[in-house]
C-alpha cells in the first residue's frame, strides 16, 4: 500500500460547522489526514463530532476531567498533565486567558482551547438543571449523485446496478447532558436498491446505539447496539481512528477511549452487541464486551459425495450491494467477538491487560499468494496484550506488547520528551512478527496492517518564536517477509520536513518536503524476486491570507517526482481557494479551482477537500486537467441549516473517467451533494 504523500489541503471545515469554529482546530483535523493510506478506512466522525460539540457548547475548564481532555486529539499527555497540575496547584481558572500561564502549554494550543473552552463566572451560583433541561436532538438528511451516467447503470454490462444512482443518508442523534446518547443511522449507497429487491425494508445499512454514562457508581458506561473498541496502542484493536505518520509529527500515541458509541457508516470496523465499563475501585476499571453480527463473505459451492459445501474465501469490507454479484455475498457469515480489558490508573501511571476473542461461524478456504502466506484468514483469533503509560516530569513513556493464539508477538514502544515548551521530541519503535495476526489491529506502522514490520520513528518540533516553527520526522523500516508487489524481504526510509510562518489572525505560509524510498518488484508482469528501488518526492508551498474578517484566500503549489530504475514520472498541481464567511450573515461559502498535470498515476497528488459536515474527500490528482468545487452553507433559522456542494473533474487527455462499473464515457465527472441539518 502506498501512503498519501505530503499533506491534504486544509480548508474550511469551519464553514461547514459553525461560524465561530476555530481555524486552528480545523488545521489539526486536516493534518491528521496527511500521509494516510489511499484506501484507508478512515473514521473521523468521532473527532469531528467532538470538536463541533465543544464549539457549540464549550466545556468548563474547571470541571473537565483528564479523560475528557484526552478526547481533544491535539493535546499531548504532557500538556494535559500541565493543565491538571496547574488547576490543582493554583485553584480554579479565573479566566480563559490564564491558560497562557500554564507551564509547558504552547501558544497555539492556548488558541485552540480558547475556542473550545470557557470559565464560568465563579461569583454566580451554578444551578444543576438536570438532564431533562439539557437535551438536544439532531437530524441529518444527506443526498449525493453523480450527474453523468456510469457504466453500471446501462444495459451494456452483464451485471448492472439494480438501484438508482442516488446515495441517501439519514441520521438521528439524541443527547441528554452527559448521561445519555441515542443514535440511529441509515444509508443507501448509489446503485443499491431502496424499498425493493434485496432492500425491501428500505435502506441497505442500519446502525443504532444507546449509550448511558455513569448510571450508577459501579457502572461507568453501558452501550447497547453498535460500538467501537480501542485498546492500548492498537495491536489488538483500534477501531475507527488510530495513530500513524502524519504532518502532526508529535501525534504518535493512541489515546482513543476504550469504548465509544459507533456513529459511522463503515460497514465493517465496528462491533454489535453490548459493552460495560465497570468501576471496580478508584483506580481500577473493567471493560467487558460481546458482539455478534452477520458479515459479507465471498464464497463458492462445492459438492462432495452429493453433499453441498459452502466454502468461504474472503471477507470484503466495502459494504456495497449494488448488483447480483455483490448481493450474493451479503450477510453470509456469522462473526462473534468478545473481550475484556482490566485497566489500572494511579496518578501518572496506567497499566492495562487486554484480551480479545474473534471467530467466524464457518471454516474458510483461501488460496493465498505467497506474500499472504502468514496472513491467511483463520476461523478463530485470540489476542492478548499488556499496555502501559507513564509520565515522569517531561517524559511520557508508552507501549504495548501483544500475542496472538500461536504465540506470535508484536511490540510498540515510544517516548515523548518535552525538553522545553518550545522543543519536543518523540521516538517510536515497533517490531511486529511476520505471522502475527489480529482482525482489528491498527497501530503505528508503515504498512496498512499490523504485521511483518520492524521500524524506528523519530520526530521533533521546534518553535523558534511565536511566528516560526520547524518540524519533521524520519522513519526507518524493514519487512522480513514478502509484501504485495514486493517478492522479497525489503526495507525503506521516509523523511518529512516543514517550515511554518504564522501571523495571528492574518496569514499562514509553509513549505514542506517529503521523501520516501522503498523497494518494489522490478517487473509488474513477470513472476520475479528481483526488486527495484523506488523514490517518491513531494514539495509543497502553501499560503493562506485573511484579507478581512469576511474573505480569506489560500494558494497552493505542489510538485511530485517518482523514480524507479529508468522510469521517471513528474506531477504538478496548483489551486486557488476563496473563503467567504461573513459574521453578520447566515451564509458562508468556499470555492476552489485546481489545475493538475501528472505524467501518470505514479506521480499523483492527493489533496484534502472541504465537504459537508462530518464528511471528507481525498481525490487523487492524476493525468491532465482541472477540478473545481463550491460549498454553500445557509442557516435558515436556529433549527435548520442547509448545505450544498457541487464539484467537477475534467480530464483533457482522457476519453473516460473511472473504471469498471463506475466508468463514465466522457472526460468529465460532476458530483452533487446536499444536506439538511435539523437541531432542536
Amino acid at each position: 500500500m502506498f501512503r498519501i504523500i505530503l499533506s491534504l489541503s486544509l480548508f474550511l471545515f469551519v464553514a461547514n460547522v459553525t461560524y465561530s469554529q476555530s481555524l486552528e482546530a480545523e488545521e489539526w483535523v486536516e493534518s491528521i489526514l496527511a500521509n494516510q493510506d489511499e484506501d484507508a478506512e478512515l473514521d473521523l466522525n468521532t473527532i469531528l463530532e467532538q470538536i463541533n460539540e465543544y464549539i457549540e457548547r464549550p466545556f468548563d475548564l474547571n470541571k473537565i476531567s483528564r479523560q475528557e481532555l484526552s478526547d481533544l486529539f491535539f493535546l499531548s499527555d504532557l500538556e494535559i498533565s500541565a493543565i491538571i497540575n496547574h488547576r490543582s496547584q493554583h485553584g480554579d481558572f479565573i479566566n480563559i486567558l490564564e491558560l497562557q500561564s500554564v507551564e509547558g502549554l504552547p501558544l497555539e494550543k492556548v488558541r485552540l482551547l480558547a475556542d473550545l473552552a470557557r470559565v464560568r463566572d465563579l461569583a454566580k451560583p451554578q444551578i444543576d438543571q438536570g438532564i431533562l433541561r439539557d437535551q438536544k436532538h439532531e437530524v441529518y438528511i444527506k443526498w449525493r449523485r453523480v450527474l453523468e451516467k456510469q457504466k453500471g447503470y446501462t444495459d451494456d454490462v452483464n451485471s448492472p446496478y439494480l438501484g438508482d444512482p442516488n446515495k441517501l443518508y439519514v441520521r438521528y442523534k439524541y443527547v441528554a447532558g452527559k448521561k445519555l446518547q441515542l443514535g440511529l443511522t441509515a444509508e443507501k449507497d448509489a446503485g443499491e436498491e431502496f424499498f425493493t429487491g434485496s432492500n425491501k425494508n428500505g435502506f441497505d445499512y442500519y446502525s443504532g446505539h444507546l449509550a448511558i454514562n455513569n448510571p450508577t457508581s459501579f457502572i461507568k458506561q453501558a452501550i447497547i447496539g453498535d460500538y467501537s473498541i480501542s485498546l492500548g496502542q492498537g495491536l489488538i484493536a483500534a477501531m475507527g481512528f488510530g495513530t500513524g505518520k502524519s504532518t502532526q509529527v508529535m501525534r504518535v500515541k493512541n489515546r482513543t477511549r476504550p469504548l465509544r458509541p459507533y456513529t459511522s457508516v463503515n460497514e465493517f470496523n465496528f462491533l454489535r452487541g453490548g459493552a460495560l465499563d465497570l468501576n471496580l475501585s478508584k483506580n481500577l476499571n473493567l471493560l467487558l464486551y460481546g458482539s455478534y453480527q452477520l458479515r459479507d463473505a465471498n464464497f463458492f459451492l462445492d459438492t462432495v459425495n452429493n453433499d453441498i459445501f459452502t466454502l468461504y474465501t474472503s471477507i470484503p469490507s466495502d459494504g456495497f450491494h449494488r448488483n447480483v454479484n455483490e448481493i450474493r455475498k451479503e450477510k453470509q457469515l456469522g462473526f462473534t467477538d468478545a473481550g475484556t480489558s482490566l485497566r489500572f490508573r494511579r496518578k501518572s501511571l496506567s497499566v492495562n491487560a487486554n484480551l480479545m476473542y474473534s471467530a467466524f461461524g464457518s471454516s474458510l478456504n483461501t488460496s493465498p499468494d505467497l506474500y499472504q502466506l502468514f496472513s491467511v484468514l483463520q476461523q478463530k483469533y485470540i489476542n492478548g496484550s499488556v499496555d502501559y503509560g507513564y509520565i515522569w516530569n517531561n517524559f511520557n513513556f508508552f507501549g504495548e506488547m501483544s500475542s496472538d493464539k500461536e504465540g506470535d508477538l508484536g511490540f510498540v514502544n515510544g517516548v515523548i520528551l518535552g525538553l522545553d515548551k518550545n522543543f519536543e521530541v518523540a521516538v517510536v519503535y515497533r517490531n511486529i512478527a511476520k505471522n502475527y495476526q489480529s482482525i482489528y489491529a491498527n497501530t503505528f506502522t508503515e504498512s496498512s496492517n499490523a504485521q511483518n514490520e520492524e521500524g524506528i520513528y523519530a520526530s521533533a518540533l521546534l518553535r523558534l518564536n511565536k511566528q516560526f516553527h520547524i518540524e519533521g520526522y524520519a522513519d526507518f523500516f524493514r519487512h522480513p517477509w514478502l509484501k504485495f508487489r514486493v517478492d522479497s524481504p525489503s526495507n525503506g526510509q521516509e523523511f518529512y520536513l516543514k517550515f511554518l510562518y504564522h501571523k495571528k489572525r492574518k496569514a499562514d505560509f509553509y513549505i514542506q518536503y517529503f521523501y520516501e524510498t522503498k523497494e518494489q518488484n522490478a517487473s509488474e508482469s513477470l513472476k520475479t524476486t528481483n526488486v527495484a528501488q523506488l523514490n517518491r518526492q513531494r514539495l509543497r508551498f502553501h499560503n493562506a491570507y485573511k484579507i478581512n474578517p469576511t474573505f480569506e484566500i489560500r494558494n497552493r503549489v505542489e510538485f511530485s517526482l517518482f523514480t524507479k530504475d529508468d522510469q521517471v514520472s513528474r506531477g504538478f498541481m496548483i489551486y486557488q481557494d476563496i473563503i467567504f464567511k461573513p459574521k453578520k450573515l447566515p451564509l458562508s461559502a468556499t470555492m476552489r479551482y485546481a489545475i493538475f498535470d501528472t505524467d501518470d498515476y505514479d506521480s499523483r497528488i492527493y489533496t484534502y477537500e472541504n465537504d459537508l459536515l462530518y464528511e471528507f474527500s481525498i481525490p487523487a490528482f492524476a493525468n491532465r486537467g482541472f477540478r473545481t468545487y463550491a460549498n454553500l452553507r445557509y442557516r435558515v433559522n436556529r433549527f435548520l441549516t442547509a448545505e450544498f456542494r457541487v464539484s467537477r473533474t475534467y480530464l483533457n487527455n482522457q476519453s473516460t473517467i473511472g473504471s469498471a462499473l463506475e466508468e463514465i464515457n466522457g472526460n468529465r465527472r460532476t458530483d452533487l451533494k446536499a444536506q439538511l441539518r435539523f437541531k432542536f
